[in-house]
């Protein structure tokens, strides 16, 4: 008389759906996953027609993530042109330099978003991450599209972003992220503006401010406040390209003292002025639609 296999004995979940590794010994039914939850934020969402989709250079630091409705636009990292179609997305981590363009009128479905704790630049890869559609990725794309409650378009943008970056294959963990690094670094951002002090820093972290600043330095490459001026700057991009605010209005916002002060440590770190990034933008003015 046959009984009824025991599916823990040849490695079948209960529902008979999930198939696990042939026999599993006791010692091997403990799995621990490694867990890294980053925090995505979507800074614009937008569905449009494509118009004359042609720039020199789309650098700016944060991710995008595309989607075309058909042949007929590509982009262009270094010297090689990228075709993109419309069964695959297209994720373009941050401060990838690329131009695009378009042969033809298409519609255009694009993501701007930041993952934090950011990830430090030299660990990113400089390539575009293609990802053929997949019937999940397709379903939760025409569900964004078609989608009219706001709640529920904004989860289905997070887990179309969290899909695609799962896709690529990247490691979005820092590896050497001590958690005294991320107290440092978060409560820095905290304080974009007014600003934080060395010492204040230091003594949040029960350190001396010259110790503070050599660890912080060898940690990061930098030293604080020229961190703290690449975040103000990464953050003023986001608005350069995502608002209609004045300069001056966003270089208050992001903790300079005034439009000179700010430009000059922008182009520094971007390599052009703030006025010339935000001529170089996807999004025409007024036509601005923030998820």
């Amino acid at each position: 008389m046959n009984s009824t296999p025991d599916p823990q004995k040849i490695g079948i979940a209960p529902t008979g759906n999930f198939v696990y590794n042939s026999i599993m010994s006791s010692d091997s039914l403990i799995q621990e996953f490694h867990i890294h939850s980053p925090h995505i934020r979507i800074l614009f969402a937008q569905k449009r027609p494509t118009g004359n989709w042609r720039f020199a250079n789309l650098r700016a630091p944060y991710w995008r993530l595309y989607h075309h409705s058909g042949p007929g636009a590509w982009i262009k990292p270094d010297d090689k042109k990228i075709p993109l179609q419309n069964d695959h997305l297209y994720l373009i981590p941050p401060n990838t330099s690329f131009s695009s363009g378009n042969d033809q009128e298409l519609l255009q479905f694009f993501i701007h978003f930041i993952i934090e704790p950011q990830v430090s630049s030299w660990r990113l890869t400089r390539k575009i991450f293609s990802i053929p559609l997949s019937p999940g990725l397709s379903e939760n794309l025409n569900e964004v599209l078609t989608s009219t409650n706001p709640s529920r378009q904004s989860l289905l943008l997070l887990s179309l972003v969290q899909q695609c970056l799962g896709r690529s294959e990247l490691n979005l963990r820092e590896r050497n992220l001590s958690t005294r690094l991320e107290r440092a670094q978060t409560l820095m951002r905290q304080h974009l503006q007014p600003g934080i002090s060395n010492p204040e820093i230091a003594e949040s972290l029960g350190m001396t401010p010259n110790a503070f600043i050599r660890w912080f330095k060898q940690s990061t490459g930098l030293p604080p406040q020229s961190w703290l001026n690449r975040e103000r700057v990464h953050e003023a991009s986001y608005w350069l390209h995502h608002n209609d605010a004045s300069i001056e209005r966003i270089a208050e916002t992001v903790g300079f003292c005034d439009r000179y002060h700010f430009s000059r440590v922008f182009k520094q770190i971007q390599g052009v002025s703030p006025a010339s990034f935000r001529k170089n933008r996807e999004l025409p003015g007024g036509q601005l639609r923030v998820i």
